[in-house]
């Protein structure tokens, strides 16, 4: 891989959308059928059915907006290098679209064509720190029966024009969630060749088709890599077997052509993910599962843990705006089961000044959004409630690297919300 990384390498990993469970949500709701389009013999096609968001409640904190021409916006990133370059992946129709703006959102283009879909799919956006107008897609495309197949397409005109990147000649399936973006030419990404029983590190350049990394399955035979992240040129990926869900973390310090064992200074855990943030100047380790514990490192060789305490006033702020809600529906854990325990369960981003937001579990029926400022700070602020079904969240930062607004999808619109630092 070394050919291909000449430069100083950042990276981005997105936020994902929960798109199989929300097509649960629509199943049930439709009483368990899913509406499925014949395109053969007519030329009439029914709407796609979005994810449901009746009633629709808007936190107090969050303003709404459209993108033009839109019908349901579905996912939405923006640049850290650039912060007034977005994306919004969306919904025309029956095709899968992307609008952008160069303005913080205040006016979107008008939107370019992807690719056709059937069902209401799921869309990862990704940004090259190094070179805004340089964007990949990870689209999950559904069928009647919840079978899904994931497809990578790279832009390097500020998404006017698009170019599916695996190839028909090596079917590529269960990609990573969060491929990797840097270098103005190189997306690396892990997945599976159809037939193998092993996943595979998968990379592209200048918008060519994906090609197998072969320096990292020749090196490490007995792990599959799971996911991928990188700090600078360092690429880092956290691996698996078939018989453990989590394996031993690899690095490479040379640009892709050796790899060796990554023993960070964490806890002792199993870590279960791994991530860097979108300007490629933080990484960010999880441990364990049920009650996991969160690590971030800016160098790779000394890690501070994150605070896990959620101070008792962020959960009062966030259950007192939850019952502003009118419809809040809530299931409740039954009779003996264990009571439930306040937790973080998700970092949403780190931005290039050092701020840490992340989404928190704050009683059965709440998730909240909660950020630590950069620098020494050792508790967490409360932000605003996370709204239910929503792409979240993506973070707008200024010229400093100051987070300033949140974003997220919700169909049929765009929602932000004032980060008041």
């Amino acid at each position: 891989m070394k050919s291909i990384l000449k430069r100083n390498t950042f990276t981005h990993r997105t936020f994902i959308i929960s798109t199989l469970a929300a097509l649960i949500v629509v199943m049930l709701a439709g009483g368990g059928t899913f509406l499925w389009l014949h395109s053969q013999k007519t030329n009439y096609q029914a709407p796609l059915q979005p994810w449901p968001v009746s009633p629709y409640h808007v936190d107090p904190h969050w303003q709404i907006h459209s993108a033009d021409g839109l019908q349901d916006t579905i996912a939405i990133q923006f640049s850290y290098t650039h912060p007034a370059q977005g994306y919004v992946c969306g919904i025309i129709g029956h095709t899968l679209v992307v609008a952008s703006t160069n303005n913080g959102g205040v006016n979107w283009s008008s939107p370019s064509s992807v690719l056709a879909v059937t069902q209401y799919p799921g869309c990862n956006i990704a940004i090259d720190p190094a070179n805004s107008g340089h964007i990949v897609l990870k689209i999950t495309l559904y069928d009647k029966y919840l079978s899904s197949e994931t497809h990578i397409y790279g832009s390097v005109n500020n998404g006017q024009t698009w170019t599916q990147l695996d190839s028909a000649a090596l079917k590529i399936t269960n990609f990573d969630d969060k491929p990797v973006v840097f270098a103005e030419s190189l997306v690396i990404t892990t997945g599976i060749i159809a037939g193998s029983s092993r996943r595979s590190i998968f990379f592209s350049t200048d918008n060519q088709p994906l090609q197998i990394d072969l320096s990292f399955q020749n090196q490490v035979t007995k792990w599959n890599p799971i996911s991928v992240a990188a700090l600078g040129s360092n690429i880092y990926v956290l691996t698996n077997s078939i018989d453990t869900s989590t394996g031993p973390l690899y690095a490479s310090f040379n640009e892709g052509n050796t790899w060796s064992l990554y023993i960070p200074d964490t806890g002792s855990q199993p870590i279960t993910d791994i991530e860097s943030d979108p300007s490629g100047s933080f990484l960010t380790i999880m441990e364990g599962i049920d009650n996991p514990i969160f690590w971030i490192s800016s160098d790779g060789n000394h890690w501070s843990e994150l605070p896990s305490t959620i101070s008792s006033q962020i959960l009062q702020q966030a259950n007192q705006e939850t019952a502003l809600q009118t419809a809040v529906t809530c299931i409740l854990p039954a009779q003996g089961t264990a009571s439930f325990v306040p937790g973080i369960h998700s970092i949403v981003g780190v931005t290039p000044d050092g701020a840490v937001i992340a989404k928190v579990t704050t009683s059965p029926c709440v998730e909240a959004l909660i950020m630590k400022p950069a620098g020494n700070s050792s508790s967490w602020k409360y932000l605003a409630l996370t709204l239910g079904e929503v792409s979240c969240c993506a973070i707008q930062v200024d010229a400093k690297g100051n987070a300033i607004m949140l974003w997220a999808a919700r169909p049929p619109n765009t929602v932000t919300a004032l980060i008041n630092n």
